[in-house]
């Protein structure tokens, strides 16, 4: 599946004026942002929960068979 339908599933929105950029404004005014580049993800984030959520959910998404 590809990076940004991947992104889209897990409620995160692009940017379009960056497409390796996303972000995720979480409850209680928290904003989770992950970047993209070549073959590294940069996750910037203010919300524990969110990112350990995003982790597990992107191991089953590209669980390596």
């Amino acid at each position: 599946m590809e990076d940004s339908k991947v992104m889209v599933c897990l409620s995160y929105k692009q940017r379009q004026g960056d497409h390796t950029l996303f972000f995720k404004h979480s409850q209680g005014g928290k904003l989770n942002v992950v970047i993209f580049y070549v073959d590294d993800i940069i996750l910037i984030e203010d919300d524990f929960t969110e990112r350990q959520l995003f982790k597990e959910k992107l191991s089953v998404k590209f669980e390596m068979k």
